[in-house]
Formats: C-alpha cells, structure tokens, sequence
C-alpha cells in the first residue's frame, strides 16, 4: 500500500526490548509525503515476520513526528512478536492449553467495550475493574483499566445423565443454574445449555451431575490470558495509528490523498471493531461457565437417534459436541463475525458468546469418496435422526447442509465436507436457537467460503 505518495516521510523501523515495533516518521509541513514505509500482506506471509521499509530523506528539522500509520496497523495486523508460554498449573481433571505469559508492559491498558463488570476467573479474582470506565486524554488509553492479573480460562464442560423424567431434569438444571447466578442458554430436543459464574467449576458442574445418573462427564479448559492480551495490544495499536490519520486528514488538502487516508481509516475501523468484538467475547465466555447437558429417560419421550451410517465417525457427530480433533495445523479459515478462535485449544474450535460453536477436524479418507459422497453420507445419518434439511448449497469446496431439529425451539445444526489426500475434513456449527441462526448465517456464508486444508 502506497500511502499519500506525494508527502515526504522518513521511516525507520525500531524495536523496542518490550518487543513492540515502532516506526517513527518525521512529515514535513510544506511537503505532503513520499513513500511510507507500508505492510505488505504478501511480503509477511511469505517471510513469516515483519514486512520492513526503511528510507531515511535527511535530516528531520524541526517537523512534527507521527507515528508511521502504515507499520503501526500491521501490527494491529499480526500482533506482537511471539512469546514463550509460562509453565501451565498442574490439574489432573482437565486438559490445560499453555498458560500464557505475564502481560506486556505495553498492554497495560485496557481498551474495552464490553459492558461493565468484574471478569472473575475460576478463583473468583477480578480480571477488570468494575467501574465504568471513561475515555482517556490520550488517543488510544482508557482510564480505570487495569492489568490482567489472573489466569483466564475458558471452561467448557459436558454431561449425559440418564433421568427418570426429562421435563423435571431440566427443571431441576434450571433452579441450579439460576441458584448460582447463572442462566439457561438454550434448551432444544433432550439437550440444555446453561451458563453459570466463573467462580468454583468443579462444585457446579457436579451440582449438575447429580440430577440423574452420570454417564459420561467431559470438561474442556483454554487459557485465553495470551490470546486476550494480544489482541488488547494490537487495539491500541489500531486506536493510535487511527487517531494519528484523523488528525493529518484535517491538515491534508488534496483530494486523492484524502481519499487514500479514508479507505485506511475505514480499514483500521473495522480492524478495532472487530479486535473489540473479540476481547468482549473472550470475557463473557471466561465469566461465565458453558456447561452442555444432555439428558436421556428413562423412557423416551421421542427423538430416539436412529444410525443409519455404517460409518463410525459420522454415527458420532452431534451438534454441541467436538468429536473429530485432527488436523488443527493444516485448516485455515476466517472466523464469522461474533466468534473467536481459540488460538491455543489442540482442536481447531471457536466460539461466539451465545454459545454458538464452530469446529473443524479430518478423518481417514476411507473409503475413498469426494466431498459430494460424504456430504450425501452425513445426510443420510441425519435423515435417520429425524432431523429436517433446510438448507444445501456447495460453499467454496464445501459441500454444505443445515438441520433444524423437530423441537418447539429448534437449533441448528450446520455440515460441510471436503476432501484433501488422504482425509476427509468436516466443518460444524452449532447454533443454539433460531436467533442464533439468524444472526450468524450471513457473515457464517462468508467464512466457510475463506476455508482451507491441507492434504
């Protein structure tokens, strides 16, 4: 990107030992810029680091110094440079990703838009303050923000009880959860998902347990303190870098120019709302417990999964549950508006704050059939499952059908299927109600078109 080709900048790029890239530019008053030194996506993709663009036009004088807009928005690109991760806390029950570093002494401060409220981990420590917090006078600071200081950990966890009557089960999760502080999320078919406060997760989760006769109990931890701080910094970055065009858009006269300076300023726009997005998404789901409950009288009241696939894997699919975990490294994807991927889970997972799920993971492609055999194979499946097709449409490579189930409050369960060499891979959403579904499916269409794989 070329940014304002007729003003005369000096760029230097600067490391700091915090590790944070600056680049400082001096802009002459009676000269509007050369060339910038700019992010090349393809030049970082193909380098696997900072794209750099180093020109030095004499000596600065007494102009003013920006910060290089240009360089400041690739790292709110790519974030800062990679970190080693702490040692994680031993726990025999649950499947830890890395813990993440202690944050950077430049991402002290918080940018956040979520609404007010403590952000309590598992030991119930504030991760924000809770009062409101009000705009700084500098660009790109917020006053009332402090460090994160606690783990924070994305808790997921899953049960199937067997019960005499489901009506009262779910009657009984509801009165816990809401005990609790907590809140039914969705209740479909023999399946409810509740959230319940971050505070012990190991006396909610067997509070659940004990409404019926534990079959099968699962619990997924994330430690997302990395992923949050990251994301905090490369804001910041944003808000500057964005704070910085805005004010030499006011002193440039030139036509193209300012056109130039708006489709950056538009660019870095969304750039913030969407790292904005994910930092309110990462708290709620660290704030609050997501706990599946699938329930299975005693004597069924209807819905009984018939199997009509001989294949093992595509029997084992259900709609809120991850069951295919291979191939995380080799899948590549944009996430849809809303949902955050979970940078260090060992499944390639997201997840929006509705609890509305996203999952990709590949299996043995045998026997050896195309996406269009699969597709059909899994739609088989779900036929025996009574499940309704409401939507089939190939996406990019992917073959793509969306169920609802036959419930007063259906939720929907999306499929799609690839093939690279020797694996099939499979893409899932769940999405917990048909608000969810209608918020999601638009921006979920663009997505699924951004998938790859590797053979």
């Amino acid at each position: 990107m070329q940014l304002l080709p007729k003003t005369l900048c000096a760029a230097q790029y600067r490391r700091s030992r915090c590790g944070l890239a600056v680049i400082v530019v001096a802009v002459w008053p009676t000269a509007i810029l050369a060339s910038c030194g700019s992010y090349s996506s393809s030049s970082y993709d193909q380098e696997g680091g900072w794209a750099e663009a180093q020109q030095e036009t004499g000596d600065r004088g007494g102009g003013e110094e920006l910060q290089a807009t240009a360089a400041v928005a690739s790292e709110a690109r790519s974030g800062p440079p990679p970190r080693p991760a702490a040692r994680p806390s031993p726990s025999p029950q649950r499947d830890y990703a890395p813990s993440s570093a202690p944050a950077r002494d430049y991402a002290k401060k918080a940018y956040s838009s979520a609404p007010s409220g403590g952000h309590s981990g598992k030991s119930g420590h504030a991760y924000a303050d809770p009062v409101p917090q009000q705009q700084s006078s500098r660009p790109g600071e917020v006053k009332g923000a402090k460090e994160i200081s606690q783990p924070m950990v994305v808790y997921f966890g899953y049960l199937r009880l067997r019960v005499r009557r489901q009506i009262e089960s779910f009657d009984a999760v509801t009165k816990l959860a809401q005990a609790a502080g907590g809140y039914v999320q969705s209740l479909s078919g023999q399946t409810i998902v509740v959230r319940v406060p971050a505070t012990d997760f190991d006396a909610a989760i067997a509070r659940f347990a004990a409404v019926g006769e534990l079959l099968d109990r699962r619990i997924k931890a994330v430690d997302v303190a990395r992923q949050f701080t990251d994301t905090e910094s490369r804001l910041q970055v944003a808000v500057q870098a964005r704070t910085r065009l805005l004010q030499l858009l006011e002193r440039v006269k030139n036509t193209d120019e300012r056109l130039q300076i708006l489709q950056e300023i538009k660019r870095l726009t969304e750039m913030i709302e969407t790292a904005e997005g994910t930092l309110a998404t990462l708290r709620n789901l660290a704030n609050f417990f997501t706990i599946t409950i699938d329930v299975e009288p005693v004597v069924a009241d209807g819905g009984h999964i018939v199997h009509r696939s001989p294949f093992g894997w595509i029997q084992a699919l259900t709609a809120h549950l991850v069951t295919l975990i291979e191939g995380k490294k080799t899948i590549k994807m944009t996430m849809p508006k809303g949902f955050v991927h979970f940078d260090q889970d060992d499944v390639f997972r997201a997840q929006a704050a509705d609890t509305s799920l996203l999952r990709v993971g590949r299996i043995k492609n045998e026997p050896r059939g195309d996406a269009a055999f699969w597709s059909q194979a899994v739609q088989h499946e779900m036929e025996g499952r009574d499940e309704e097709l409401v939507d089939k449409r190939a996406v990019g490579a992917l073959q793509v059908r969306v169920w609802r189930n036959k419930d007063v409050r259906p939720r929907y369960y999306v499929v799609g299927t690839v093939t690279a060499g020797d694996f099939v891979y499979a893409l899932e959403v769940f999405l917990p109600s048909e608000t969810a579904w209608n918020q999601h499916k638009e921006s979920l269409w663009q997505a699924l078109a951004t998938l790859e794989v590797a053979p």
